[in-house]
């Protein structure tokens, strides 16, 4: 068992590298669209599920404060990149590292004040606001996409925030295994780019 646990990591990274890879190419417009969107690039899957499962399991107190943070700066870093010329690669790198950070995260089970763990999210959440926003056009089916796209990423941080609850003292591995699943992703990611 302990040999499928320590395998488990690397098999996903290997399964999810053709989605992580082709995350970012292009955007269909609308409500709906925005909606899927967050469940179909793996990275921002991966990410919202991150920011739940690590707020709701680590940190005590107002722990909502830490998903809603990295919603509205993905928001806020759509609309800015919507309405600035932002380097693609840069924004790129920086959704790479986030993983990286958000699996060490949850693999460390690292317990930070709801302040310092919001500053973290806030980064990451404004640099996958802008690697949308940069694709996007400044019209009312871009900001309908928008608005869908916030919507489910909310979602995602709850779905995550429920299996952080649900794991967090009967199954801590589960945390430590996905934490490390996802930040080998996030490697992947930066591999990819590296070559690309």
């Amino acid at each position: 068992m302990r040999k499928l646990l320590s395998f488990l990591p690397r098999a996903i990274v290997i399964l999810l590298l053709p989605a992580v890879v082709s995350a970012h190419d292009g955007h269909a417009q609308g409500f709906g669209q925005g909606f899927m969107h967050p469940f179909t690039g793996m990275d921002h899957l991966l990410a919202m599920l991150a920011v739940g499962l690590w707020s709701a399991s680590s940190l005590s107190g107002k722990w909502w404060l830490v998903p809603s943070t990295f919603a509205a700066m993905m928001l806020a870093g759509a609309l800015f990149a919507m309405n600035t010329a932002v380097s693609l690669v840069a924004v790129e790198v920086i959704v790479a590292v986030s993983l990286m950070m958000l699996g060490a995260l949850l693999f460390a089970r690292a317990r930070l004040s709801v302040v310092a763990a919001s500053l973290i999210v806030a980064v990451t959440g404004a640099a996958h606001g802008m690697a949308h926003g940069s694709e996007l056009p400044m019209n009312v089916a871009a900001q309908s996409w928008l608005a869908g796209m916030v919507l489910a990423t909310l979602t995602l941080h709850l779905a995550g925030a429920a299996i952080g609850r649900a794991t967090q003292r009967r199954s801590p591995w589960l945390t430590r295994t996905g934490g490390a699943a996802i930040a080998g992703v996030g490697v992947t990611l930066m591999v990819a780019l590296t070559l690309s």
